[in-house]
């Protein structure tokens, strides 16, 4: 799925906590970040899955808050684009102020559950993985329930103990009110 957009949210759970998580994803995660940053420093430069000590800035250069900046560079990161996460010192009033620095260097803010719309749309995650991410099943109902029962018919699996993977069916789909053509669930069986 080719995304134009790079996002940014608070990652970590509300409340209170030494470290907050806020984490960017997308085509200009890297570029973006880097305007928040020292002149000089590159987000893209820094090694894949390397936390690096950094202070983010706001416009006028002042310090915001120091942070533990770690990049992933797509596929190989959650989203399976680039990504960039910022571990920053807890409480609501210090992650908002860096990520509103991030809104101000030109990245939206990602909607409730993007960054999962994300890595299932890119391949990252099936619906197996989704109802881990989050807390139990996926609820589907109507024509979802029918492709799923269909995933999970007694018929379509043979018994010997070990997975392949088969194949991926595709079905319709809505997230947040936009249809896509269909999404690709992995078929897993039984050989």
């Amino acid at each position: 799925m080719a995304v134009e957009t790079t996002v940014a949210a608070i990652a970590s759970p509300p409340g209170m906590g030494a470290v907050g998580l806020i984490r960017v994803s997308g085509p200009e995660a890297f570029t973006r970040v880097s305007l928040c940053l020292a002149k000089g420093q590159d987000a893209a430069r820094i090694p894949d899955r390397y936390a690096k000590l950094t202070t983010i800035l706001d416009k006028s250069g002042d310090p915001v808050d120091e942070v533990l900046m770690t990049c992933f560079h797509g596929p190989k990161s959650y989203t399976g684009e680039d990504t960039v996460e910022l571990a920053c010192h807890g409480g609501m009033l210090v992650m908002k102020r860096v990520l509103e620095r991030l809104l101000d260097a030109g990245i939206e803010l990602a909607s409730a559950g993007e960054f999962s719309q994300r890595a299932f749309m890119n391949g990252k995650m099936d619906l197996t993985n989704w109802d881990l991410d989050h807390g139990g099943p996926v609820e589907l109902s109507g024509e979802y329930e029918f492709y799923w029962t269909q995933l999970l018919d007694p018929q379509n699996f043979l018994h010997s103990g070990s997975l392949r993977r088969t194949g991926f069916v595709t079905v319709p789909h809505i997230w947040n009110g936009q249809q896509f053509q269909g999404i690709k669930i992995q078929w897993i069986r039984c050989v």
